[in-house]
């Protein structure tokens, strides 16, 4: 990320801002957005992350094929929109759809993400954290409808969210407070301590003082002898867990499924991870288990009719 396009998001919200002012969004809280645009801390680089790599190089033929599978027309919109009245709430969406009052918005995932995140095609039925930001293109671009396209593999899926008149005052009001009570004044929002916020955190104090100390209070002295007492029992559940899953393997052996009789629908299954190059080291092939929906041709497949005897029985 450049400089330039640093100083422009601290400028104003952009869409993909506006999910964590409304906490909607799972990876950013209010707080990390609120340090952001304060300046205490940059944006995380993730030119790394090899999917927003993909999608970031692969955007231009994302969008030929969207417009191909759909007969649309595309165009680029060329500067970032904003708010007349809210110069802060601001929008660059990636498309427009030419002859029509909508929009283009690409996103990319791969098939574990598709089916965990997605619902029916050519529905709203989209990530709840991508919703503020089509809700904003619309409302800041005065569009009818946003077209969202998520590319997997070597195919597109399309969703359509139609503009709402609620998303639009929702998006308004929550940008509004942000900015002109916690942005502008360097008043943090309130804070809501969770594995997100706690990421933030690490980043805004990471300039340790040598020599210097805080006496805790009494609810703070409470917490960490909590921290120490769980870090303990987490240890404690993970040696367990690890021993679970050693026991069950060797029941399965090489069987894929483990078939529940008391859990109706689920099992579980084994699931086979190829070994392969990955940054700095050779990754060797691995399973892990997860309880899954029982698969329609799972009785034609064979099941184990009795368990297993084992040594202590």
């Amino acid at each position: 990320m450049t400089e330039q396009t640093k100083e422009l998001r601290r400028t104003g919200l952009g869409g993909s801002d506006m999910a964590a002012v409304m906490g909607l969004n799972p990876y950013k809280s209010a707080y990390e957005l609120w340090a952001e645009k304060s300046g205490l801390i940059d944006p995380p680089d993730l030119s790394d992350d090899d999917l927003i790599w993909f999608g970031q190089q692969s955007e231009e033929l994302h969008a030929k094929y969207f417009a191909r599978r759909m007969g649309l027309q595309l165009g680029v919109v060329e500067e970032t929109v904003r708010h007349p009245q809210m110069p802060f709430l601001m929008a660059h969406p990636d498309r427009f759809i030419v002859g029509e009052s909508a929009g283009l918005e690409l996103k990319t995932t791969d098939s574990f993400g598709l089916k965990r995140e997605w619902g029916e095609e050519m529905t709203d039925e989209i990530p709840q954290h991508y919703l503020p930001q089509v809700h904003q293109y619309m409302l800041l671009q005065d569009w009818d409808r946003m077209y969202v396209s998520v590319l997997v593999d070597r195919d597109v899926h399309v969703y359509l969210v139609r503009r709402n008149k609620h998303w639009d005052g929702a998006i308004e009001e929550a940008a509004h407070v942000f900015w002109n009570d916690y942005v502008l004044p360097g008043v943090a929002p309130d804070m809501r301590y969770d594995r997100v916020t706690l990421g933030a955190l690490k980043r805004v104090y990471s300039n340790v003082q040598p020599m210097t100390g805080v006496i805790a209070n009494k609810r703070i002295e409470a917490l960490a002898t909590l921290k120490w007492s769980t870090a303990e029992r987490v240890k404690e559940l993970n040696l367990q867990s690890d021993a679970i899953d050693a026991e069950l393997r060797h029941y399965m052996q090489d069987c894929e499924f483990l078939i529940l009789p008391g859990d109706h629908g689920h099992v579980l299954k084994k699931i086979k991870v190829e070994g392969g190059l990955v940054p700095a080291y050779q990754r060797e092939p691995y399973t892990y288990l997860r309880r899954v929906k029982t698969p329609k041709l799972l009785p034609m497949i064979g099941q184990v009719s009795e368990p297993k005897e084992t040594d202590d029985e």
